[in-house]
């Protein structure tokens, strides 16, 4: 059974979103000056989340924070950074160790490619 993909929604209040789907939850800050995004989720929710910043006409994000190194936490960056400008990547150190890791990126874009490939299929 494939994973929940329908992009929603979730106002906590006026400057905070909850984006994403129950597997992919990510967190979107909105201040008068400062855009923040907490996690990106995986490849395909990149795209998910490029789509909704362009709806929204937010053409840059001034912070992304990583709460971890899991492929599902990291994995839109780099779908992202393809349009939207990025100012700032924040993570606990040990995440910035693994993505210096050759292997743990390899890793990661071969689980992106799969859960791409499924989404695809569907």
């Amino acid at each position: 059974m494939l994973r929940e993909i329908e992009f929603k929604r979730e106002p906590i209040d006026e400057n905070i979103e909850i984006l994403g789907a129950p597997y992919c939850y990510v967190y979107f800050v909105k201040s008068e000056d400062k855009n923040i995004l907490i996690d990106t989720g995986t490849a395909f929710w990149g795209f998910k989340l490029k789509e909704f910043f362009f709806k929204n006409k937010i053409k840059k994000i001034d912070y992304i924070l990583l709460t971890q190194s899991h492929y599902d936490h990291l994995g839109g960056i780099p779908v992202i950074k393809q349009e939207i400008e990025i100012k700032k990547i924040g993570a606990h150190i040990y995440v910035k160790k693994v993505m210096k890791s050759d292997r743990a990126i390899s890793l990661i874009n071969e689980l992106n490619m799969k859960e791409l490939n499924l989404k695809r299929k569907n």
